[in-house]
This record gives C-alpha cells, structure tokens and sequence, in this order.
C-alpha cells in the first residue's frame, strides 16, 4: 500500500502534527505500507535550519521552497499526487489541514474522509471509524472503488478515548431510512463526560488562534485564578481542549462570573454559549474583532503578552 502524508506550518507545529500522523500510524499498522512524507514548512521557516525530520518514515521529500499559500500547496500536492497514483494520503486533523484535504479532494475528484480515528485493511479495501454528532454516534464507512483516498485524522490534542469527531462546517452527514451504500454500520453510545467545570465562577475560553507551545501558560494562569478552561469550535478542532469543553451552539452554555477569552474572533455560535455571564474580558489582536462588541472589557493585544503579564510574580 503507497501512502503519502502531509505536515505544514512552521516547526512546532509540525512537530505536533508529525505526533499525531505517528501515533495513528501506530495505533493502525497497514500491512506492506510504503510512506512518503511530504513537509511543507512555513516560508519564513525555511532560511537557516532545517526542520528535522524523523527517521521513522521510511522516504521523505522535504520542500526547500514550501508554497507561499494554500493554493500554490494545493498545485503542488495535486501534481505530486498524480504522478505517484497513491492509495492513501492522509493529512493531520488540524482545522487548516481539514479544508486542504477536502480542497484536495476536488481539485482530484477522489473520496475525503474527515475525523478518522481507526483504519481497518480488509479483503475488499479499506474501511474508515469516526464519530459524528460530538461523539454520540460511531460510523463505519468503507472506500468504494480504487481510486486514492484522501482522510484527515483526529487532531492532536484529542484525548485518549478518541470521542472527538464533530462534523467540521463543510461536511454533512445525512442519515435516512435507506441508508447510503458506504455506511457499513452506526451506533448510537452514552457520554459520561464530567460536567461540572461548566458552572465554573472563572471561564478561560481559547480561541483557534491559541498556539500549542502556551498552554502550559494558560493551565498555570487558570490555576492562579482557580478558573476552568474551555474553548471555541476551533480551538475543539485544532486539539486545544477536549470536545466535551466545546462552548457555543454546537457544545454548552456557561454563565461565569468572570468569562476571559483569549484569540477568539467571536463568532455568532460562540457568543451563544457565553452571553449569560456576568462580566467577560477579551483579548485579541484585532480591533475589530466582533467578540469586542460583547465584551465588558477589551484588550486589544497578542494574547502571550497579556498572560506574561498576569503571570508575572509581583510580590
């Protein structure tokens, strides 16, 4: 079986995603896989030292001059995926690399699976597991014909119980009395996800803007505010907090004493979940961002600096 996989972004970021591809590599081994690894680090990244690839993967093709957008990546992974006719290409489950991989399966016309957490090889091919519906239900779907298939897996951050699966806004799953010829099976489960951080006095809520490097700084600000910490739909998708901590439409409504939000755009479905409390603080970049018109109090400013800030021991 020919298989590609894709990271992109600057190293910390490949970092994580390159975890993530070999975590699930491990946790699904496919008999006689033959791995390329397509890197496309960010343009500023590339002068000086390169980013280190691990040994693991069995070939590697490294882009000294990466794409300077998405869509000069999609002509060069559109035409690197012709030439080599895989079975399989598999991007990590971060928000930016869901939209690339079902951008890639148009421009390709080939099947995209998205929020995979389990390959199966059978006798007719491969079949796919994902939740759906905030991991109430688990769908089996197998691939139809033999053209490459495209899949991005679950995000890196997701928690151990692979529950994380929520549709992303692009994709709509359709479940009728005659079910399609692909869902090989469906079946409903029970959460018992704790719930009690929801009535929290203090609220943290990261946006998708939030870097993986600074959370080890936020769970030391939350613990000096005594505040739970909980996310948008982005910052759910990009493995910044766990699913069952989604705020919003889509997850749950809080009412927080003190509600702090840090990189969230404020999005209408977000704004939702949290207009109920009583006092809420946002920091974020853009001046114009819509979460400013619900906030009692706006920081306009990148959100590191704002937590060096409060982090900082005055005595």
């Amino acid at each position: 079986m020919k298989i590609i996989a894709v990271i992109l972004g600057i190293p910390l970021e490949m970092e994580e995603q390159l975890q993530t591809l070999r975590s699930f590599a491990e946790k699904n081994p496919l008999k006689d896989a033959d791995t390329t690894l397509f890197a496309f680090p960010t343009p500023a990244q590339t002068h000086g030292n390169q980013w280190p690839i691990n040994e693991k993967w069995q070939k590697i093709l490294y882009q000294t001059e990466a794409p300077h957008n998405d869509d000069a990546l999609l002509d060069c992974l559109s035409k690197k995926i012709g030439d080599s006719l895989p079975d399989l290409v598999i991007f990590p489950g971060s928000l930016r690399c869901q939209q690339l991989a079902v951008r890639l399966s148009l421009r390709l016309q080939i099947p995209v699976h998205t929020n995979i957490h389990t390959l199966i090889q059978g006798d007719h091919g491969l079949m796919f597991k994902r939740d759906v519906y905030l991991g109430k239900m688990e769908e089996t779907v197998q691939s139809m014909g033999k053209a490459p298939i495209i899949i991005s897996t679950i995000s890196g951050g997701a928690s151990e119980s692979l529950t994380i699966g929520n549709e992303p806004p692009w994709e709509w799953a359709w479940y009728v009395s005659s079910e399609p010829e692909y869902l090989l099976s469906a079946e409903y489960r029970m959460t018992t996800a704790d719930s009690s951080w929801s009535t929290a006095k203090r609220m943290i809520i990261l946006g998708g803007g939030i870097a993986p490097g600074d959370m080890d700084a936020i769970r030391a600000l939350a613990q000096k505010l005594q505040a739970e910490i909980a996310g948008t739909r982005s910052a759910v998708e990009n493995g910044r907090v766990p699913l069952e901590r989604m705020v919003g439409i889509s997850g749950r409504s809080i009412a927080p004493q003190c509600c702090l939000i840090l990189a969230a755009s404020g999005m209408t479905a977000f704004v939702k979940g949290i207009e109920a409390s009583r006092t809420i603080i946002a920091v974020n970049t853009d001046s114009c961002a819509p979460i400013f018109k619900v906030a009692d109090y706006g920081i306009v400013s990148d959100y590191r600096h704002f937590l060096e800030a409060m982090l900082e021991d005055r005595g």
